[in-house]
């Protein structure tokens, strides 16, 4: 785990989407393949509660990026099969 890859708990940003930009930034430059940890190894490495990491996995499948499979696990979705681009923010 990389020291961009620690949660701040201090951070004025909810720990759940700290976690969905870590996992994401991973799953993109490939580092994340496959079945993803489990959530509680998950809980482990980042130091966070069964909820804040449901929530930030719930964000990645939302994003198309992660699919879970009942009985197997979470798996990151393929990138020639993930949703095309996001639409531009008017922000």
């Amino acid at each position: 785990m990389a020291v961009t890859d620690a949660i701040d708990h201090d951070a004025p940003t909810p720990v759940y989407k700290q976690l969905a930009a870590i996992l994401r930034r991973r799953i993109e430059a490939g580092d994340l393949v496959g079945r993803l940890p489990a959530e509680a190894d998950l809980m482990e490495i980042y130091g966070l509660g069964r909820d804040s990491v449901r929530k930030g996995l719930t964000l990645l499948k939302e994003a198309g990026l992660i699919e879970s499979v009942q009985g197997r696990g979470t798996f990151v979705v393929p990138p020639d099969q993930r949703p095309k681009g996001e639409p531009e923010s008017s922000e």
